[in-house]
């Protein structure tokens, strides 16, 4: 990697500001992921969780078009959140779905090493942001992403409600978009 010719300024900043953006994605992955807590259903009703999402992909321009479209999906959960007591939602987010606390902590990984990729780039240290980059992207392809994959898949089967749906497809276009896949959405 060291015969790799230095970045310009403009492009370190970009990669930073794009593994940056990309973190945040991941820490919402995680939290999706985690036991159901009322923060992340709180987050779920009042759009704040999709909108993390849809940020830490808005580097991706023209290519986050599928996981616009499934963000929409969300829209009928948030807006009949105001007639739900937080409870209601919270119980059913539980139901059938324990989390994965394993999945959730390989998630977090993700973040961190995204966070610290936006640092390396930041502080100049290219060949530190090209390592993490692999990092991050040989995990990915290692078990992480069948696991994620697996985990959706168990989201839409069974007693799952139709918010559990949605959350699976939001992880899967975002996944997509991650590792360059074109992958399925898990169907119910």
């Amino acid at each position: 990697m060291s015969d790799l010719p230095p970045l310009s300024d403009e492009m370190r900043d970009h990669m930073a500001s794009v593994a940056s953006s990309r973190a945040k994605g991941w820490r919402e992955i995680s939290r999706a992921t985690a036991p159901v807590s009322e923060d992340f259903v709180a987050d779920l009703r009042d759009g704040t969780w999709i909108s993390r999402i849809l940020d830490s992909m808005a580097w991706t321009n023209e290519g986050g078009e599928r996981l616009v479209a499934t963000a929409r999906t969300i829209l009928p959960f948030e807006r009949g959140a105001a007639s739900r007591p937080l409870a209601s939602d919270v119980v059913e987010l539980q139901h059938g779905n324990d989390g994965d606390p394993d999945l959730s902590a390989r998630c977090a990984q993700q973040y961190e090493w995204c966070a610290a990729e936006a640092d390396a780039w930041s502080s100049g240290d290219e060949a530190g942001g090209r390592e993490l980059r692999l990092r991050q992207f040989t995990d990915l392809d290692g078990a992480l992403l069948d696991d994620l994959i697996d985990h959706c898949n168990g989201l839409v089967t069974g007693l799952h409600s139709d918010i559990h749906v949605v959350i699976a497809r939001v992880i899967t276009a975002f996944l997509a978009l991650e590792s360059g896949r074109n992958l399925t959405d898990p169907l119910p």
